[in-house]
């Protein structure tokens, strides 16, 4: 169950998809508080890309999450690893609501 703003009402039962940019969620180790939204998964795939690192987070539902994070120190490795578990967050004013 995800929260998300939608600025018109829908009918109940309206399927819809959920977008949030990959920059607007949050990366955390343990579970966060005081977030509309808040899901656990494992890293699956890393991108390092200087400045910024992409994760690809498998939730326990099978969704993957695309997570950037611009680094604020120069490192040349990754901070988080395969398989870790991470939790990610996000308000519900970053989500896109779709409808079809």
């Amino acid at each position: 169950e995800l929260l998300a703003r939608h600025p018109d009402p829908l009918p109940e039962g309206t399927s819809v998809g959920i977008a949030v940019r990959p920059e607007k969620i949050d990366v955390h180790e343990t579970r966060p508080e005081g977030f509309d939204n808040a899901v656990m998964g494992k890293v699956r795939d890393i991108a390092y890309l200087g400045d910024v690192s992409i994760y690809h987070v498998q939730t326990e539902a099978g969704a993957v999450l695309r997570v950037q994070e611009t680094h604020v120190a120069r490192s040349s490795e990754p901070h988080y690893d395969w398989d870790d578990t991470l939790w990610l967050s996000w308000d519900a004013t970053s989500a896109v609501v779709l409808t079809s």
